[in-house]
């Protein structure tokens, strides 16, 4: 996915420029790619339509646009998935959504933090997390918070750009390959 997402991002900028300034039109647009993401994710012969290269353009349109409609309403959206499915980068139209997703976030100077923690954080847990990754980062925090019981204890912060990882399991894993080279 990582490929896709790189070789997609000019895609997503050209749409972006396009579309930033209007908000409605913003936001369809995303719910629509996210959705395409999703079903790409849980559907593996939807992913396959899109990257069949013996395929023809119209029909991998067709199905695009019957399963979202809204699609032909979005006229920039709709000149991309086009252009992409005529250039054979369909593909990539699963990728989109994230990316997409990531632009709005940054343009607005908010990074999307994980949390993943052993147990329940505490809303005040998260509130302290908040401000200093805040401070961190000099960006405005959305955090999203997981349980992992399999951390035992301690945290991992997965950011954009950085992964800090706190947790009692990895420091019992670098104790035993400390143990292990010895």
């Amino acid at each position: 996915m990582k490929t896709n997402q790189s070789e997609a991002e000019p895609y997503v900028k050209a749409l972006f420029e396009l579309i930033s300034d209007n908000s409605l039109v913003l936001k369809q647009s995303l719910e629509i790619l996210l959705s395409i993401e999703n079903i790409s994710e849980h559907n593996t012969d939807f992913l396959a339509v899109l990257s069949n290269p013996t395929l023809r353009s119209d029909l991998k349109l067709s199905i695009l646009n019957k399963l979202f409609p809204q699609i032909s309403e979005l006229k920039d959206l709709d000149k991309l998935i086009q252009l992409m499915i005529k250039k054979k980068k369909a593909h990539l139209i699963p990728a989109l959504g994230n990316l997409l997703k990531r632009a709005m976030l940054e343009k607005d100077n908010i990074d999307e933090v994980q949390i993943i923690s052993s147990h329940e954080l505490t809303a005040a847990q998260l509130d302290n997390l908040k401000v200093f990754l805040g401070q961190f980062l000099n960006k405005q925090i959305q955090i999203k918070s997981k349980i992992d019981k399999s951390l035992i204890g301690g945290l991992i912060i997965q950011t954009e750009n950085y992964i800090f990882d706190n947790s009692l399991k990895s420091r019992l894993n670098s104790m035993k390959e400390k143990i292990l080279s010895s």
